[in-house]
């Protein structure tokens, strides 16, 4: 019985901490109150996270530029298809 006691502490403070990363994660994409969706749906809650899409946009001084990824144009001499 002291066993199983011990083994359910172990999992509850693993799942927490695991959790605990995946709210920073969000954090850093710019969402709130990930712990609990993680700690209490464990994979599918870490799934969410992974999913969310990124808010940190950045603003230049001009309101008319946002700083975004830059699409890379394909070159005049790269019109062939490629090999299948």
């Amino acid at each position: 019985m002291v066993y199983i006691v011990l083994i359910i502490i172990v999992v509850l403070i693993i799942d927490a901490l695991i959790a605990l990363k995946f709210e920073s994660i969000a954090n850093m994409k710019g969402h709130q109150g990930y712990f609990w969706w993680c700690f209490l749906l464990g994979v599918i809650g870490c799934g969410m996270v992974i999913a969310l899409p990124d808010r940190q946009t950045t603003f230049s001084n001009d309101s008319e530029s946002v700083t975004q990824p830059v699409k890379q144009m394909a070159s005049d001499s790269d019109d062939t298809l490629p090999e299948l």
